[in-house]
């Protein structure tokens, strides 16, 4: 099971928008995908997937649970649920011969038992108190998600800023590390600590690889003279290549652009998985390019000519 987060320091970048796209993509290739939405504070990763029954329709309480709910029922039993099923939903497919997408959403939000619930959550205690269960958490859901529902992928939709949960999904759980930001200076800095901090954080298992770091930049303004966009993305290259206080520098092959997609302006909505072509979205042009970079080449090979 590969587990790819997908992560930015502020919001207003697409991160939701593109784990969706990522999901259905994948699907689309026969990969089952299984993704988590640990945005808690600011939950809607569901919304994205173009399903009726998770905008209009609303959804019965088996669809409603969420991470927050199981994270509740750890802390109440000192065990996980008996079935991680009950807190995830199944995404109708879009595509014929998709593989199944099951999404775990934040939980019953945006109702007020969620806050409630979500307040009610200790989290110093969760990872810094005597027990400091919150690691070990985490690690067991993964692995009861890899048991119980056998994805291909896992995808993770991170939180914005530097937390607790930020870090988990950043550090604890990922092979890979997609962070996405603006062109801005706010944007940078901020991304270059955390990619720093990423960085110097060793792995809980020390036989595993180094986590590997996507940086990506978003909603760039369409340019007809390329070479002003190939400045901007070396020059955000050099910034975030950057040696620390240590002397300690990132090395990354280049940064993944993601352009500004106008016809998005009006509602978010997929662009893989239906007739959408490359030719007239370049957002879904960089999609794929990006997807080139972080899924394996075995895995999309096979399904260059569809």
């Amino acid at each position: 099971m590969r587990t790819i987060t997908f992560y930015s320091y502020k919001g207003g970048v697409g991160r939701s928008l593109l784990v969706a796209n990522v999901a259905t993509y994948l699907a689309t290739l026969g990969k089952r995908v299984f993704a988590i939405d640990f945005d808690l504070e600011a939950p809607g990763l569901h919304y994205k997937f173009n399903s009726p029954r998770s905008a209009d329709e609303g959804l019965g309480e088996k669809y409603q649970k969420g991470l927050v709910d199981v994270l509740e029922y750890f802390v109440g039993n000192k065990i996980l649920p008996e079935r991680i099923s009950a807190y995830a939903e199944t995404i109708p497919s879009q595509t014929r011969n998709a593989a199944t997408i099951d999404v775990m959403r934040a939980g019953l939000a945006p109702e007020a038992a969620y806050w409630e619930q979500l307040s009610r959550l200790d989290w110093h205690s969760l990872f810094y108190g005597p027990s400091a269960e919150g690691a070990q958490f985490f690690l067991e859901l993964k692995e009861r998600i890899r048991l119980e529902f056998q994805p291909d992928f896992l995808l993770i939709d991170a939180r914005t800023g530097m937390t607790e949960m930020g870090a988990v999904a950043t550090t604890l759980l990922p092979d890979i590390v997609v962070c996405l930001a603006l062109a801005s200076f706010e944007h940078l800095e901020g991304l270059r600590t955390v990619l720093r901090s990423i960085n110097a954080t060793p792995r809980h298992d020390p036989a595993l690889p180094r986590i590997e770091l996507v940086p990506v930049l978003s909603r760039l303004p369409i340019r007809r003279d390329v070479t002003l966009e190939e400045a901007e993305l070396e020059r955000v290259k050099t910034y975030l290549s950057a040696p620390d206080s240590l002397g300690v520098p990132l090395v990354f092959a280049d940064i993944a652009p993601l352009h500004s997609e106008p016809g998005l302006d009006a509602g978010e909505r997929l662009l893989v998985g239906g007739s959408n072509s490359p030719n007239d979205f370049p957002l879904l042009r960089d999609y794929l390019r990006l997807f080139s970079r972080i899924i394996p080449a075995e895995d999309i090979r096979p399904h260059v000519g569809e």
